[in-house]
């Protein structure tokens, strides 16, 4: 099933708190400032474990590490390259900055583009997730959740303006490094 309820709604209770805004920052909805691209549904007869050109499906998004080839006509259009961030539409609504080789963008997975000036795509990337979660808790289904693009065009986010955005993902960035070194740390230390 997809989500039914109200985006508004949504962000006005802030259940998790990760949908905040400062009371200066306005709130604009993504596909405002931001283009998303449905992926492509390439003919599973095309599909192989080795040849071909890689193609980014929903079970990829997190690992970067495409399992599955498409052999046939490829649309440079839909061609994901590193950096890109991707949403996974059905599941756990997954978003990724895009770290493996150059591959196609297969339906289901969706790629945002922030139009110049307006969202810095690595502040987009660390806002969104919550937004996302928050849809995800709130979307009921007896087997698959699918999240529609409609849904994520509607998305209301916060807009500070771009130094802020630029400062506040700088800082996320520092510290996800630290988190990551800290973690690797702890693994070698666990293995002696």
């Amino acid at each position: 099933m997809s989500f039914t309820a109200s985006l508004d709604d949504l962000v006005a209770t802030n259940a998790n708190g990760l949908l905040s805004a400062h009371p200066s920052w306005v709130r604009v909805r993504l596909g405002d400032v931001c283009e998303v691209q449905n992926g492509f549904p390439y003919p599973s007869t095309g599909f192989g474990k080795s040849s071909g050109f890689p193609l980014l499906r929903i079970r990829d998004i997190r690992s970067s590490q495409p399992e599955t080839f498409f052999d046939g006509p490829v649309d440079e259009d839909f061609i994901v390259r590193h950096g890109d961030l991707v949403v996974g539409m059905d599941g756990d609504f997954n978003c990724a900055r895009w770290q493996g080789p150059p591959a196609l963008l297969n339906q289901r997975v969706c790629r945002l583009s922030p139009r110049a000036g307006a969202f810095s795509p690595e502040f987009l990337y660390y806002v969104l997730q919550g937004y996302l979660n928050a849809v995800n808790a709130h979307t009921s289904a007896i087997t698959v959740k699918h999240l529609s693009s409609r849904t994520v065009e509607d998305l209301p986010l916060p807009l500070p303006p771009l130094p802020e955005q630029e400062r506040i993902a700088g800082e996320l960035d520092d510290y996800v490094s630290r988190l990551d070194a800290a973690l690797a740390a702890l693994t070698r230390a666990h293995r002696n």
